[in-house]
């Protein structure tokens, strides 16, 4: 642990390629996401991102899914 925990911030983007190691969901499956419009992304020349909000909405929303599946 560092000293300066409390000063953490968050990335204000994510490479998509970053975000299965990130969140544990396989690439195919937020590619899907993406194409069905439940992750909002942008581009930059040939990188797709994600900002840091729009992924934790996303996966808040995969929560409460799973809740109202079991």
């Amino acid at each position: 642990m560092q000293e300066n925990d409390d000063l953490w911030q968050p990335p204000l983007s994510y490479p998509i390629a970053e975000l299965p190691a990130e969140t544990g969901v396989s690439r195919s499956q937020i590619y899907e996401e993406i194409r069905k419009g439940h992750l909002v992304t942008f581009k930059v020349g040939g990188r797709r991102y994600a900002r840091y909000e729009a992924v934790i909405d996303w996966m808040e929303r995969l929560e409460i899914l799973a809740r109202g599946a079991a």
